[in-house]
């Protein structure tokens, strides 16, 4: 899980502070009332990644129940979030509530798991995100120190923050020493 939220966090920075040059790249300029949505969903990205793994875990310890209760639980916080964008008729409503829908079903998801599976204390499990928090706000610094570069050419500037965003990255994992994580997944046999 720790190793989604590492690879997440780079991921949802990335768009968010990329949106306009992804777009342009994918789609072309006719697509920019699309920025705002796509920016606002990319912080869901690392929720979501790290939501992923919630299915396999219970499954894996026997919890199939707990995983039924918790699914209900999502299934009703998504769909309350897509009625409220349908009923405003707004895409950016509707993209704000899912990411909404997306952190309570990973709070709710994850605190079950955590206290009354593995019987461990909650707060225990979010400070075990923190050097991922941290990480993700280097990032950000970066990104908000060099927002005064501008550059007309989309894919020049989407390779410019790439690379803000792997080396402010790298800082944040030498830091907070969760290279060394990443590290031992990567070189296990």
């Amino acid at each position: 899980m720790k190793v989604l939220a590492d690879l997440g966090i780079f991921i949802s920075i990335y768009c968010f502070f990329s949106s306009k040059e992804i777009i342009h790249i994918m789609y072309g300029p006719n697509w920019d009332s699309s920025i705002p949505v796509f920016r606002i969903l990319s912080i869901s990205i690392v929720i979501q990644m790290v939501l992923s793994s919630i299915g396999s875990i219970f499954q894996a310890t026997g919890y199939v129940n707990k995983l039924f209760s918790t699914g209900l639980v999502s299934a009703f916080f998504t769909v309350t979030a897509i009625v409220i964008g349908i009923v405003n008729k707004s895409l950016t409503i509707l993209a704000l509530g899912l990411v909404i829908a997306f952190m309570l079903n990973f709070i709710q998801c994850f605190y079950v798991l955590i206290t009354q599976i593995f019987k461990r204390k909650f707060i225990s499990f979010l400070l075990e995100l923190k050097n991922t928090l941290l990480i993700g706000g280097l990032m950000i610094s970066g990104y908000l120190l060099t927002d005064k570069i501008i550059m007309n050419n989309m894919l020049l500037s989407a390779t410019f923050k790439f690379l803000v965003g792997i080396v402010t990255y790298f800082i944040g994992l030498y830091v907070t020493k969760e290279y060394k994580l990443l590290k031992k997944i990567i070189l296990r046999k």
